[in-house]
């Protein structure tokens, strides 16, 4: 499936790798420090932190679909001790960053800036998560913004395809709601939800503070200590049961009519495989075998048929149950055309699997992705706090390569036979009048919805 004149693959890079420590304080938080072999690398006079939560947007009220987004778009937004702008200040005159990240499984604060000035730009990390305000004015302003980059989200064909997709595939569990929530919820959200969403999942026993660069392992303990150790736990935990979706038992296409869009969004989904899963390094080498330039997908959608810009795939992997979505992005006429390209490329995955030479080419390119980022404090925590929150050894960082290099194509092949191929979702958002008579040779349920009739609420 790759051109014959493809230069062969390389060896694998080696990246020296750090090694992990760990501690639990007595309020539950636990605490990884992470150093690398002394003279592996560089010295870079750079620290990183990071505060991963394991509550996320699966934690949202059941009628509020947005709250765990908007509460840690707040955090930021002022605390007992500095109003919004008195933070961005401290933090530019530190050349400091304060970043936050939302997913399904969980929230996540970060912090970086050099080694002179880390402690500095450690107790304002610390103080947003522990000593947010949720000033109404700033609670109003954010739920604005939000309201307004979902609007602008549904006016993108690409967008909305892959929200809906979401949806579709995870129907009525927590990962069916689109995780910034919908005009809707966010219009019903008031601020002491967020302050209780904020009061209910920031907490210690629900954390793992990560550290990584230009500090000591001993240092970043007690810096952890001193920060950190009176954060009190929940007096009243409740565990939470987050349910997995229940895969379709059917072909279903879903249609958004979108007349004024530019051209229509294909999106091919289906429910994949948990995070924790055995066969995850089988999922994403077969992900990475659609995907990038010389991916089966951009080379049947871009290169031989000229379709599109691009296209490519993508499993996402969660505590319940995950999702395998293949997307791309076409001119309205030809929109069924890529619908049957992509679905014969994704049935080559068992009908024709990868030799090596073409299987080489994808895992060296997923292999040099995964070296470079953990070669950062950043990438490196990220991977690290992925492994924490997912209940995976840390020592596992030792082990990526190995497991990415013992795939082979009978592996790849058994993954889309049994997650991928069978009984497919196709989701298309575009002017769905050009080729809606021709959507039932897909699926015997199809359903076209027009764009301001949808209700992403009520739709399964």
């Amino acid at each position: 499936m790759i051109a014959s004149g493809m230069p062969k693959a390389g060896p694998p890079r080696s990246v020296p790798l750090p090694r992990s420590h760990e501690i639990r304080l007595p309020n539950g938080l636990r605490v990884i420090a992470s150093s690398r072999d002394v003279g592996a690398a560089l010295h870079i006079p750079l620290v990183s932190a990071l505060l991963a939560l394991d509550r996320g947007s699966a934690s949202d009220p059941t009628q509020l679909p947005g709250t765990s987004v908007l509460t840690l778009g707040l955090v930021r937004q002022g605390t007992a001790r500095h109003s919004a702008l008195e933070l961005d200040i401290a933090i530019d005159a530190l050349g400091a960053r304060l970043d936050r990240s939302s997913t399904y499984d969980s929230n996540s604060v970060g912090a970086g800036a050099t080694t002179a000035v880390f402690s500095q730009a450690f107790e304002l990390f610390a103080e947003t998560i522990r000593e947010p305000t949720f000033l109404d004015e700033e609670f109003q302003r954010s739920r604005t913004r939000a309201l307004s980059d979902l609007r602008l989200a549904y006016s993108s064909p690409s967008s909305l395809a892959r929200i809906v997709a979401g949806r579709v595939i995870g129907g009525d569990s927590p990962y069916g709601h689109p995780l910034a929530g919908t005009p809707r919820s966010l219009e019903a959200l008031a601020r002491d939800d967020v302050f209780a969403f904020w009061r209910r999942t920031f907490r210690p026993e629900h954390g793992t503070l990560l550290l990584a660069g230009d500090i000591g392992v001993e240092d970043a303990f007690e810096l952890a200590r001193h920060t950190f150790g009176d954060w009190q736990p929940d007096p009243h935990p409740v565990v939470e049961a987050v349910a997995a979706p229940v895969p379709p038992a059917r072909r279903r296409v879903v249609a958004i009519d979108k007349p004024d869009a530019g051209r229509t969004a294909v999106v091919v989904t289906r429910p994949a495989i948990s995070r924790d899963d055995d066969a995850y390094y089988a999922g994403i080498a077969t992900a990475a075998m659609l995907s990038g330039y010389s991916g089966r997908l951009n080379q049947e959608v871009r290169v031989k048929r000229g379709l599109s810009y691009g296209a490519g795939a993508q499993l996402l992997t969660r505590r319940r149950g995950g999702q395998f979505v293949a997307s791309t992005l076409v001119e309205h006429k030809r929109a069924i055309e890529a619908v049957v390209v992509i679905l014969d490329t994704l049935s080559s995955l068992v009908s024709s699997p990868p030799a090596d030479r073409e299987l080489n080419a994808r895992k060296a390119s997923l292999l040099g992705g995964w070296s470079r980022s953990i070669e950062t404090n950043d990438g490196l925590l990220g991977a690290l706090a992925d492994f924490a929150l997912y209940g995976i050894s840390l020592d596992e960082l030792e082990r990526y390569s190995e497991r990415i290099q013992a795939q082979d194509g009978e592996r790849i092949a058994a993954f889309a036979e049994r997650y991928i191929v069978p009984e497919p979702t196709v989701v298309l958002v575009g002017d769905t009048g050009v080729y809606a008579s021709e959507l039932g040779r897909f699926a015997d349920e199809v359903r076209i919805i027009p764009a301001e009739d949808l209700d992403l609420e009520a739709m399964i």
